[in-house]
């Protein structure tokens, strides 16, 4: 049996449902708040939950690959965070996911997508296989399907200036690739440089602004702040109003304890770890058990 639990986030989202005319996805207010239900399961790894209310809105995904995309970071996250990303049998249905999505996303901006969703879909589906290919040790395809995605998402927001959450993908691509070695970069990835600023102001933009992408772009600012950029009470300050919003979430208390891990004292660490401890015990987080007959081995 495993309790795994990794600071790994994925291509999801989550913010206050808004009027149609305001969504730059012009989905309903309906699917609107069915998206964000999804998506408020997931960050709660509430896994079975968050898959099962994307799959009941599959009529909705060929004019929104956002469902679709959904459904694929569900499957994506349940992989990272139970790290199984390596493992064939348990990355199958997120290959299958990611490869819906892709298909979707391409249709849309086919038919003509206006609304930049398409590509801010398609942008975000090849980022999340990506990271699967970077996890397998697949590092060229890994850099090369981020960089279409880093197109894909640009020619999103030309599209629609205001589909913000493309710059979440945007951010995570310019500030990552800035922070390689600059031999890597020259021989590796094509003299790409990335821009670490410029990845911190995407990423910003994204969770000030995102419509479903707030809430992995402020994790993602939190990983930065926390481990790259030495800047800890940005990164606890976040968690805090994170905490705030999903106080049944053992992902973002976990954030919680690494970050205190790496810039608190003992004594409050040890404190916030026992407090950790007590919600698993007492079923506030009941869902950071992974069962499988796999995992057990």
């Amino acid at each position: 049996m495993k309790r795994l639990l990794r600071s790994l986030l994925a291509l999801v989202f989550l913010a206050s449902p808004i009027r149609a005319e305001d969504n730059p996805f012009q989905v309903s207010p309906e699917l609107d708040a069915q998206i964000r239900s999804g998506l408020h399961h997931l960050y709660n790894l509430e896994f079975d939950e968050a898959e099962r209310i994307f799959i009941s809105l599959k009529e909705h995904q060929v004019e929104h690959p956002m469902v679709a995309f959904g459904l694929t970071s569900v499957h994506w996250w349940r992989l990272s965070v139970y790290v199984l990303e390596n493992d064939a049998e348990e990355s199958a249905p997120f290959l299958k996911a990611v490869e819906e999505s892709l298909r979707l996303s391409k249709a849309k901006i086919e038919r003509g997508d206006p609304t930049g969703e398409g590509y801010m879909t398609l942008g975000g589906a090849e980022g999340l296989l990506g990271r699967w290919q970077a996890a397998n040790g697949k590092w060229m395809p890994a850099y090369f399907k981020g960089k279409n995605a880093s197109k894909h998402l640009r020619l999103s927001i030309k599209q629609n200036p205001k589909m913000y959450d493309a710059f979440m993908g945007l951010g995570i691509f310019d500030y990552y690739v800035a922070t390689l070695p600059k031999f890597v970069r020259l021989l590796g990835f094509l003299g790409t440089s990335g821009n670490k600023q410029r990845g911190l102001d995407e990423l910003e933009t994204a969770a000030e602004k995102g419509t479903y992408a707030a809430v992995p772009a402020k994790l993602f600012l939190v990983n930065i702040y926390s481990s790259l950029e030495n800047q800890p009470d940005r990164a606890l300050g976040t968690l805090a109003k994170l905490r705030q919003e999903f106080p049944k979430s053992p992902f973002i208390h976990m954030l919680v304890v690494v970050a205190m891990y790496n810039h608190r004292p003992a004594e409050e660490l040890e404190a916030e770890a026992k407090e950790f401890d007590r919600r698993v015990e007492s079923g506030t987080y009941n869902c950071l058990l992974y069962t499988s007959d796999a995992a057990d081995e």
